[in-house]
């Protein structure tokens, strides 16, 4: 049966997180102000921000960021900014606090999860602690106001086939959206379904990237399709593969994996820098455009057409001091562009040759829900999952998660297969794939 076929029943959108509301335009999310920091400002967010996301900071740091937050207004605008670079453990003890001050107490629990896991391209034994913290309606803006600032959130269901992306307003809003196969970003409801949000910290610049890249999807669509290479969204969504063809096929993750928001590779980053650096001593004189956007990858991104970059190409490339190598990254970074914006003409031109979602998070892209988000339940980029209930789970501390193909996650926190009564039913289910099956416990040592 194929995807659209599936989401067509009535059945199987109840399953979802969000219930879809009407809307008669398209819904944008607001992009972070970037423009109220100065680049000295974002650097030193972005650096706590990565260290967030190793989790690297300590238990006496997280306790200092946790009584500053405790003492500001977190509704003002100084507080939202605070707030989208504190630790995503600092947020939810934060959350749970005011919670039980409110006389709404938070239900929350730790599981240590063991298993396999695809972590930058290789494939080891993962045991990062979770915090599990019940989400539900009487605490709901509570959590938007603390968890939606540079947090992207990946959404599912116990046994999951189908994936969302749930997105906050990162400007004075305080909104939540959701987006399915990158057809349209809709206001976010619960369903009364138990539902996995597990959230991963971005930057302000990987966060400006990812709604812009969402927004522009939503621009050129008229929301009536899923997962097809129409209506215009192939324009935006999409990658080439590791045979430079394009992939527009944007079922479940493919669309929001594949997401160009990181860092340029290094070899782009270094050949920008220099040529930076030439324009801003003034040894690019017939290229001040360079200087002027900031580097080379701006101001190619910023070219009105293909014949507007390469004959900025050909004006950098007229100085003598460029080495054979800087010129050949020149020449490799203009092709990108070309190869890029010919097969996404919609999709912003800066976000040519930027890293994907997955790969800023040091996971494997996959297209299915069951696979992507377990190992971004894995992962110690995911440190907190917000359990979103309409209705309180009593036995849900005790419970097996269910993972489909993946096994499930026991209440121990091991990896263990699931068996079904009606194998037949469920072919797919209960078989762990053999490179993420658990890892036998060492021998004992022999004298």
């Amino acid at each position: 049966m194929t995807r659209p076929a599936r989401i067509a029943k009535p059945a199987a959108l109840l399953v979802l997180l969000l219930t879809h509301r009407a809307a008669a335009a398209p819904y944008f999310i607001q992009p972070p102000n970037l423009a109220a920091m100065d680049k000295g400002t974002l650097r030193s967010r972005a650096a706590g921000v990565r260290i967030n996301r190793g989790q690297g900071l300590s238990p006496a740091a997280r306790q200092r960021s946790l009584q500053q937050l405790a003492g500001m207004d977190l509704g003002s605008s100084e507080g939202q900014a605070a707030l989208a670079v504190a630790a995503p453990q600092v947020r939810m003890a934060l959350f749970k606090q005011l919670s039980a001050t409110a006389g709404t107490p938070v239900r929350a629990f730790a599981r240590r999860l063991r298993g396999m896991l695809n972590q930058d391209g290789k494939t080891l034994v993962s045991h990062h602690s979770k915090e599990f913290v019940e989400v539900t309606p009487s605490n709901l803006d509570l959590f938007k106001k603390l968890g939606g600032k540079n947090m992207v959130y990946f959404t599912v269901t116990e046994n999951p086939d189908h994936l969302h992306t749930l997105l906050g307003d990162q400007g004075d809003r305080q909104g939540f959206h959701h987006n399915a196969y990158g057809v349209e970003n809709k206001p976010a409801d619960f369903s009364s379904y138990t539902q996995f949000a597990m959230g991963v910290q971005l930057t302000d610049h990987e966060m400006d990237r990812l709604v812009r890249y969402m927004n522009m999807g939503n621009d050129v669509t008229d929301n009536s399709n899923y997962g097809a290479k129409s209506q215009g969204k192939d324009t935006v969504f999409g990658f080439h593969d590791k045979k430079n063809q394009k992939v527009a096929d944007m079922r479940c993750t493919n669309w929001a994996t594949t997401a160009p928001i990181g860092d340029l590779p290094y070899w782009a980053a270094r050949v920008d820098g220099r040529i930076t650096a030439l324009a801003i001593s003034g040894g690019l004189p017939g290229a001040a455009e360079v200087q002027r956007a900031g580097g080379l990858h701006a101001a190619l991104a910023q070219a009105p057409h293909q014949n507007a970059r390469a004959d900025l190409v050909s004006r950098v490339l007229e100085h003598t001091s460029l080495s054979h190598r800087d010129r050949k990254a020149v020449r490799q970074m203009a092709k990108a562009f070309d190869r890029v914006l010919k097969d996404f003409p919609n999709r912003p031109a800066d976000l040519v040759l930027r890293r994907s979602l997955a790969e800023t998070l040091g996971l494997s892209r996959s297209r299915a829900p069951a696979k992507w988000s377990y190992d971004l339940m894995l992962s110690k980029r995911v440190p907190v999952v917000a359990v979103l209930n309409k209705f309180v789970t009593p036995d849900l501390m005790e419970r097996t998660f269910n993972w489909r193909m993946m096994g499930g996650f026991a209440a121990s926190g091991e990896v263990v297969p699931i068996r079904y009564p009606d194998p037949a039913a469920t072919p797919d289910q209960g078989v762990i794939p053999a490179n993420r099956r658990p890892q036998p416990a060492p021998a004992p040592a022999t004298n």
